[in-house]
């Protein structure tokens, strides 16, 4: 679960300031969560981290969700 003001370092799962550009934990470089939207057949999903975490939208609310999530 992540915390906001937080981004959770991809290779240990430790929480970081959303600021941090490098775990406190474990040293690693940190990358932004970035949603990212992905074909499902006809539809849409919408993936986080490689994991899709909401499929058969359509395209245009797919579009929207990824822009809200990403907070862009």
């Amino acid at each position: 679960m992540q915390i906001a003001g937080t981004k959770i370092c991809s290779s240990c799962g430790h929480a970081d300031l959303a600021t941090a550009i490098l775990c406190n934990y474990c040293g690693k470089e940190l990358h932004p969560n970035q949603y990212k939207m992905v074909c499902d057949g006809r539809n849409f999903g919408i993936s986080l981290n490689g994991e899709v975490i909401f499929n058969a939208l359509p395209l245009a609310k797919a579009q929207e969700l990824v822009t809200i999530l990403n907070g862009s």
